[in-house]
């Protein structure tokens, strides 16, 4: 459970506290990056609860931007944030220790300001063009595959700081097994959920979503000399959702059937 509750203080503003020893706890942490789709998962239910509620009484673009909200809020916009950071340092600075630097500034720059902009203008684009029966399926699973993105980022690459946002994970990465062991259990929990929910179709945004997460931290480690850092696993979760998104909008519109296994 404390890998649990680790994981949705982390990624929610939901007060869950921690229990046990501190080395309990700090055990908790380096498992936590297991449960990460699956609280991706709660974020998504939340966005689809609200734009299928809300859909019935004003526009699809309006409802769309209301999803967008709800989803930032519970999170307390941390992966937007991350990909503001994110941008304004690898495209703003001429050298790794330049790039990490401006990371740590906690303004955001022309670049930060156009990667927000452009995301929220995917996602509400995307959203508001997906319609009943099962508008929700999209988005809820979009969430859980940003989420995975981020693991699969955790695991693959190494943190380029010292002390950071991410350094409580380095005790996963650090244990080989670990870090395989949170990889392939959020995997399988991505797989059967986009499979139960968004039936075998579900599955092409999911690898599409992950293969553009894996894509943002290779590029971001080449930027920083090697490795990434907390910024960059937010800048992952919002490029993979953002992805999935456009993916599940294509399917769509190809014809795909997008629903649950039980209708």
């Amino acid at each position: 459970m404390n890998a649990l509750a680790a994981a949705v203080r982390l990624l929610t503003i939901l007060p869950w506290l921690a229990h046990g020893s501190p080395h309990a706890q700090e055990r908790g942490m380096s498992r936590s990056p297991a449960f990460f789709p699956l609280v991706g998962l709660g974020i998504g239910a939340v966005a689809a609860g609200v734009y299928t509620v809300v859909l019935a009484f004003i526009p699809p673009l309006a409802a769309a931007g209301l999803a967008i909200l709800a989803g930032a809020a519970l999170t307390g916009a941390l992966h937007m944030d991350g990909l503001a950071d994110t941008a304004d340092g690898l495209f703003g600075g001429r050298s790794p220790e330049r790039r990490l630097e401006i990371m740590r500034d906690p303004r955001t720059g022309a670049f930060g300001v156009t990667a927000i902009g452009v995301a929220l203008l995917l996602k509400a684009g995307t959203v508001s063009s997906f319609t009943a029966p099962h508008a929700w399926v999209p988005i809820l699973l979009a969430p859980m595959t940003g989420r995975l993105s981020a693991v699969a980022v955790m695991s693959v690459f190494r943190y380029a700081r010292e002390q950071g946002a991410g350094t409580p994970y380095r005790a996963g990465q650090e244990r080989h097994k670990t870090a395989l062991v949170n990889f392939a259990f959020a995997i399988l929990c991505s797989v059967v959920a986009s499979y139960v929910f968004g039936g075998p179709w579900a599955l092409i945004a999911l690898a599409a979503s992950l293969t553009a997460g894996l894509a943002t931290g290779a590029f971001a480690a080449a930027r920083l000399g090697g490795g990434v850092t907390g910024d960059v696993y937010g800048a992952a979760v919002e490029i993979s959702e953002t992805t999935a998104l456009i993916i599940f909008t294509g399917l769509i519109g190809t014809g795909a059937a997008m629903a649950p296994l039980w209708t």
